[in-house]
């Protein structure tokens, strides 16, 4: 037992994820989860123990999604629950709903969106989408951080001045994340165009990021070419995903799933590396890339991620 719990302990985890329901509202064609249309609330007393979980990880930030996680009757309740836990604590919305009355006690709103304007209403395809989400955001003022999440693919390329300057004014981030092709739609960019939108991140970044206000990418390969920005190693193994059936993966896109954490700690200590990477200079910060990704595309860890450029 001994063993068990120094083993949770030395997993080195940052940030857990919990799903709390695996309802939502929307009928996105990207989903990485298409069983989005089921109404499977997770209880009060289960989202405790996963929080009790994360606190005996020593997590710093617990982050809950879905589904859509305002759409859970108890919401109110589950955040009054985290905060009396001491992780920085964020919800990720799609931005149709209200904010629950106590959001105040959240650090962090996260508001997927893709596209500006009424072609992101168009892409979600939910009635007035764009101006919910505006108007989220602005009652959102003064009580959360604000931050729109924005994965990227080809058919967005022409949206993201448009997001940038969205979010300067409506909230202090923009978190531009990669994208994991689970469906046939959008489409990926090659390795040698995703060069070009790390550059094209990074320059804006440079920019834009002030006190106030900050352009994010969280990718990999951005911290690659750009190592000063600071984060080491892969992000994705200081992460664990709680699913809705409260079973665990390294995170919401990563295909083998588990059933206890011993099974996760022994996945994350394996560390398959692909032998093309092996002689690489950036082992040790990208580790072959992104494992959901390689396991998506290829059914194996042995080769490296596609969107390397090397």
């Amino acid at each position: 037992m001994n063993n068990i719990v120094n083993d949770r302990e030395s997993m080195d985890i940052k940030d857990v994820y919990i799903e709390i329901t695996n309802f939502c509202n929307f009928h996105c064609k990207h989903c990485y989860r298409l069983d989005r249309n089921q109404t499977e609330h997770k209880s009060l007393e289960q989202i405790k123990i996963n929080l009790d979980l994360a606190l005996e990880l020593n997590a710093e930030n617990v982050i809950f999604t879905g589904g859509e996680p305002f759409s859970h009757p108890e919401i109110e309740n589950i955040i009054n629950l985290a905060s009396k836990y001491p992780f920085r604590l964020c919800i990720i919305t799609n931005g149709s709903f209200s904010e629950p009355s106590n959001i105040e006690k959240m650090d962090v709103v996260d508001i997927s969106m893709e596209f500006y304007g009424e072609k992101q209403t168009e892409y979600r395809m939910f009635p007035q989408l764009f101006e919910k989400i505006q108007g989220l955001l602005t009652r959102l003022k003064n009580k959360v951080k604000r931050s729109i999440i924005t994965t990227v693919f080809k058919e967005n390329r022409d949206h993201y001045d448009a997001l940038i300057d969205f979010a300067k004014n409506n909230a202090e981030s923009i978190v531009f994340s990669h994208y994991i092709p689970i469906q046939d739609y959008p489409t990926p960019y090659s390795a040698s165009e995703y060069q070009e939108i790390i550059k094209y991140i990074k320059d804006k970044a440079d920019r834009f990021n002030s006190s106030t206000f900050e352009i994010i990418f969280y990718e990999v390969f951005y911290y690659i070419n750009y190592p000063s920005e600071g984060i080491a190693r892969n992000r994705c193994k200081k992460r664990l995903f709680i699913r809705n059936d409260n079973k665990y993966s390294l995170c919401p896109f990563y295909p083998n799933i588990y059933d206890t954490i011993e099974e996760v700690i022994t996945e994350r200590r394996k560390e398959d590396l692909p032998f093309e990477c092996s002689k690489c200079n950036h082992i040790q910060t990208c580790h072959g890339g992104c494992p959901a990704y390689r396991l998506i595309k290829y059914n194996s860890l042995d080769r490296k991620d596609p969107y390397c450029n090397e």
